[in-house]
This record gives structure tokens, C-alpha cells and sequence, in this order.
């Protein structure tokens, strides 16, 4: 099992986000290619929709969009 899912979770948040492309993730995330190759990995075993299902319930076909523009 990976290490770190927490980082890599925080990752992807933050890449999500921004909005910014994978290369400006910011070191303290980890390496850009590393989280880059284990989201790919996470989507092509369904890992990403098994989350989705169980924060929202079910998934739909558009999914879930978030906004930077919200203010907390």
C-alpha cells in the first residue's frame, strides 16, 4: 500500500483547487509526477468514483465541479 494518503489527497485538493496544471504543485505535496501517476492509477481502478459514491452518495454522469471562486 501507498504512503501518505493524506499528502496525496491534499494534492490533489490543491490542484483542484488552483486550478494550476500538475508541474506547479508545490514541493511540500511531493513530487508532481509521482501524485500525477497515482491519480491515474486511482482513476483507472475506480478509486476516485468509490470516494465520490461515498461523500455524495451516488454518482452522477457530470459529477462534481468545484468552484475557486467560493468564499469559505
Amino acid at each position: 500500500m501507498a504512503k501518505d494518503n493524506r499528502r496525496f489527497i491534499n494534492a490533489v485538493s490543491w490542484i483542484i483547487r488552483t486550478g494550476a496544471p500538475d508541474r506547479d504543485l508545490p514541493l511540500e505535496y511531493g513530487a508532481w509526477k509521482n501524485t500525477h501517476r497515482r491519480f491515474c492509477r486511482w482513476r483507472d481502478r475506480g478509486v476516485w468514483k468509490i470516494i465520490a459514491t461515498e461523500v455524495i452518495g451516488e454518482v452522477y454522469a457530470t459529477w462534481l465541479m468545484y468552484s475557486a471562486t467560493l468564499e469559505n
